[in-house]
Protein backbone atom coordinates (compact mmCIF):
# COMPACT_ATOMS: atom_id res chain seq x y z
CA UNK A 1 0.00 0.00 0.00
CA UNK A 2 1.45 3.39 -0.83
CA UNK A 3 2.28 5.94 1.66
CA UNK A 4 -0.69 8.11 0.57
CA UNK A 5 -3.38 5.08 1.10
CA UNK A 6 -1.86 4.41 4.25
CA UNK A 7 -2.21 8.08 5.24
CA UNK A 8 -5.87 8.30 3.92
CA UNK A 9 -7.33 5.13 5.44
CA UNK A 10 -6.17 6.48 8.84
CA UNK A 11 -7.90 9.39 8.15
CA UNK A 12 -11.28 7.00 7.54
CA UNK A 13 -10.42 5.20 10.52
CA UNK A 14 -10.19 8.46 12.75
CA UNK A 15 -13.41 9.74 11.18
CA UNK A 16 -15.81 6.45 11.68
CA UNK A 17 -14.24 6.37 15.31
CA UNK A 18 -16.36 9.28 16.37
CA UNK A 19 -19.74 8.51 17.59
CA UNK A 20 -20.96 12.16 16.60
CA UNK A 21 -20.12 11.31 13.05
CA UNK A 22 -21.67 9.12 10.27
CA UNK A 23 -19.75 6.62 8.61
CA UNK A 24 -17.34 7.96 5.70
CA UNK A 25 -17.78 6.76 2.15
CA UNK A 26 -15.16 7.24 -0.38
CA UNK A 27 -15.64 8.79 -3.84
CA UNK A 28 -19.34 9.02 -4.29
CA UNK A 29 -20.64 12.13 -5.87
CA UNK A 30 -22.48 14.77 -4.35
CA UNK A 31 -25.71 14.22 -6.53
CA UNK A 32 -26.03 10.75 -5.56
CA UNK A 33 -25.59 11.24 -1.82
CA UNK A 34 -28.15 14.13 -2.35
CA UNK A 35 -30.14 11.16 -4.49
CA UNK A 36 -30.15 8.79 -1.58
CA UNK A 37 -30.88 10.64 1.29
CA UNK A 38 -33.85 9.47 3.16
CA UNK A 39 -36.76 12.25 2.67
CA UNK A 40 -38.95 10.84 5.52
CA UNK A 41 -36.10 11.40 7.97
CA UNK A 42 -36.64 14.74 9.97
CA UNK A 43 -32.43 14.78 9.17
CA UNK A 44 -29.75 12.79 6.69
CA UNK A 45 -25.94 13.39 7.08
CA UNK A 46 -23.49 11.96 4.86
CA UNK A 47 -19.49 12.41 5.03
CA UNK A 48 -17.70 11.68 1.84
CA UNK A 49 -14.21 11.38 1.26
CA UNK A 50 -12.60 12.26 -2.04
CA UNK A 51 -9.03 11.44 -2.36
CA UNK A 52 -7.55 15.26 -3.40
CA UNK A 53 -4.29 16.10 -4.62
CA UNK A 54 -0.82 15.92 -3.73
CA UNK A 55 2.41 18.66 -3.32
CA UNK A 56 5.96 17.56 -3.15
CA UNK A 57 7.87 20.04 -1.27
CA UNK A 58 10.97 20.07 -3.70
CA UNK A 59 13.30 22.46 -1.01
CA UNK A 60 12.38 19.68 1.75
CA UNK A 61 13.36 16.87 -0.04
CA UNK A 62 17.10 18.36 -1.13
CA UNK A 63 17.75 20.04 2.12
CA UNK A 64 18.09 17.09 4.56
CA UNK A 65 15.79 14.11 3.98
CA UNK A 66 18.26 12.27 1.89
CA UNK A 67 17.94 10.78 -1.31
CA UNK A 68 14.88 8.88 -1.78
CA UNK A 69 12.57 10.98 0.60
CA UNK A 70 10.17 12.82 -0.74
CA UNK A 71 8.10 15.09 2.02
CA UNK A 72 4.45 14.81 0.96
CA UNK A 73 1.52 17.37 1.67
CA UNK A 74 -1.78 15.61 0.93
CA UNK A 75 -4.51 17.70 0.10
CA UNK A 76 -7.63 15.15 1.05
CA UNK A 77 -10.91 16.45 0.28
CA UNK A 78 -13.85 15.97 2.92
CA UNK A 79 -17.09 16.43 1.97
CA UNK A 80 -19.90 16.93 4.83
CA UNK A 81 -23.21 17.22 3.63
CA UNK A 82 -26.85 17.72 6.03
CA UNK A 83 -30.38 18.04 4.99
CA UNK A 84 -33.10 18.72 7.44
CA UNK A 85 -36.75 20.10 7.20
CA UNK A 86 -36.34 22.18 10.11
CA UNK A 87 -33.82 25.61 9.27
CA UNK A 88 -33.16 25.61 13.19
CA UNK A 89 -31.88 21.81 13.47
CA UNK A 90 -30.08 21.74 9.87
CA UNK A 91 -28.39 25.00 11.20
CA UNK A 92 -27.39 23.57 14.61
CA UNK A 93 -26.51 19.61 13.13
CA UNK A 94 -24.32 20.96 10.16
CA UNK A 95 -22.47 23.49 12.68
CA UNK A 96 -22.00 20.38 15.02
CA UNK A 97 -20.61 18.26 12.59
CA UNK A 98 -17.87 20.36 11.78
CA UNK A 99 -17.25 21.39 14.86
CA UNK A 100 -16.95 17.17 15.22
CA UNK A 101 -14.44 16.82 12.40
CA UNK A 102 -12.11 19.44 13.84
CA UNK A 103 -12.16 17.74 17.03
CA UNK A 104 -11.69 14.58 15.43
CA UNK A 105 -8.61 16.24 13.69
CA UNK A 106 -7.13 18.34 16.28
CA UNK A 107 -7.09 15.40 18.64
CA UNK A 108 -4.44 13.02 17.21
CA UNK A 109 -2.47 15.16 14.40
CA UNK A 110 -0.44 12.13 14.01
CA UNK A 111 -3.59 9.70 13.18
CA UNK A 112 -1.68 7.13 14.93
CA UNK A 113 1.63 7.63 14.11
CA UNK A 114 0.19 7.48 10.04
CA UNK A 115 1.20 11.04 9.16
CA UNK A 116 3.66 13.43 10.20
CA UNK A 117 0.79 16.35 10.63
CA UNK A 118 -2.79 16.21 9.59
CA UNK A 119 -4.27 19.76 9.82
CA UNK A 120 -7.12 21.92 8.55
CA UNK A 121 -5.35 24.91 6.75
CA UNK A 122 -8.29 26.57 5.20
CA UNK A 123 -11.92 27.44 6.32
CA UNK A 124 -14.73 25.18 4.54
CA UNK A 125 -16.29 25.89 1.15
CA UNK A 126 -19.98 26.19 2.03
CA UNK A 127 -23.00 25.58 -0.10
CA UNK A 128 -26.64 24.82 0.04
CA UNK A 129 -28.18 22.35 -1.90
CA UNK A 130 -31.76 20.30 -2.27
CA UNK A 131 -32.17 17.02 -0.97
CA UNK A 132 -35.72 15.99 -2.46
CA UNK A 133 -38.09 18.83 -1.02
CA UNK A 134 -35.32 19.32 2.17
CA UNK A 135 -32.41 21.81 1.70
CA UNK A 136 -28.80 20.32 2.38
CA UNK A 137 -26.12 22.41 3.65
CA UNK A 138 -22.55 21.39 2.07
CA UNK A 139 -19.17 21.67 2.86
CA UNK A 140 -15.96 20.83 1.38
CA UNK A 141 -13.05 20.96 3.86
CA UNK A 142 -9.60 20.55 3.05
CA UNK A 143 -7.44 18.36 5.51
CA UNK A 144 -3.96 18.46 4.79
CA UNK A 145 -2.31 15.02 5.41
CA UNK A 146 1.80 15.61 5.70
CA UNK A 147 4.63 12.82 5.43
CA UNK A 148 7.38 11.28 3.70
CA UNK A 149 8.03 8.64 1.61
CA UNK A 150 10.26 6.76 -0.82
CA UNK A 151 7.99 7.40 -3.47
CA UNK A 152 6.83 10.77 -4.67
CA UNK A 153 2.84 8.66 -4.22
Amino acid sequence: MTETETALQALIAALNASADLPTVRRSALLDDILEEMDTEDAVSRALVLQDGDADMNVDEMETGLGAGRFFLAHQAELEWIVAARDGDDLARIFDAGLEAIAAVIESDRTLSGAVELADLRTPPERGLEVAGARPAKTARIIVTLEFQSARPF
